[in-house]
């Protein structure tokens, strides 16, 4: 996270961009995408079966959430894309960083992550004894809601 953040504030120089209000609130807003780049894959690593190897563990884990990952990339990057056509200097700024945004915090999802976890990641697996039943499994409770006729 730190690693990426630097990286945004490289970018700042790289564009040309003064660190002022706007800026810096698309810098606090970038923590958000940022977390969500990485958290999907760091999730599903974290849930695999533990029995696999680490490099097992990171192939499973951008097999099954790469793709939805780079989709949110690529739909986030052509959702800004047509700021870079605007002549307001907020709208260019905006799309200068989040263009930035993007591409550091995928790659660093999508490619330093899994090496990452593929030398140091945990072994263990994140869901273990402690959910005896499978009710108390998080999330599982919600799986059988019957639909409800809401017609008035």
């Amino acid at each position: 996270m730190g690693f990426i953040i630097v990286n945004l504030l490289a970018s700042l120089v790289w564009w040309g961009i003064d660190l002022n209000s706007i800026s810096t609130t698309n810098l606090v807003v970038s923590i958000g995408l940022i977390i969500d780049y990485s958290a999907h894959i760091i999730h599903f690593y974290g849930t695999t079966d533990s029995s696999l190897s680490r490099n097992e563990r990171v192939t499973l884990s951008l097999e099954k959430m790469g793709p939805p990952v780079l989709m949110g990339a690529f739909t986030t990057f052509v959702g800004v894309i047509p700021l870079s056509f605007a002549g307001n200097l907020i709208f260019r700024t905006f799309f200068m960083q989040f263009s930035t945004i993007v591409l550091v915090g995928s790659f660093h999802g999508l490619v330093v992550l899994p090496v990452l976890l593929s030398l140091i990641g945990s072994k263990e697996q994140i869901r273990s004894e402690e959910y005896d039943d499978e009710d108390s499994v998080p999330g599982k409770r919600f799986t059988n809601l019957e639909l409800v006729d809401a017609t008035f």
